[in-house]
């Protein structure tokens, strides 16, 4: 079952319309990614520093394969620098309603 992924970015103000900018290119490699089905980029109304990136992956095991690769590239490390605090990363099962 697929797996839906929360990563939680506040931004440095100077830099935040740049940051959700290059979320386009970025995002090319992670749709290519072996058990990506979907990715979204949001920002809050009330601070528009603060982004989501919404994702959904066929399991864990492909998430995590692909935040390796990520950290690897040096790609969490350049997100860490543009943060004011660390991210976070929340995962989520989907229940029945």
């Amino acid at each position: 079952m697929s797996v839906r992924v929360m990563l939680e970015l506040n931004v440095v103000p100077e830099v935040a319309e740049r940051v959700k900018a290059g979320f386009k290119d970025l995002l090319v490699d992670t749709r290519a990614f072996e058990g990506c089905e979907e990715i979204s980029v949001l920002a809050d109304q009330d601070n528009p520093n603060r982004i989501l990136v919404l994702e959904q992956w066929a399991t864990r095991a492909s998430y995590d394969a692909y935040l390796k690769w990520r950290t690897e590239r040096g790609d969490m490390d350049n997100i860490a620098k543009v943060s004011t605090e660390p991210f976070r990363v929340t995962f989520y099962d989907y229940v029945s309603a």
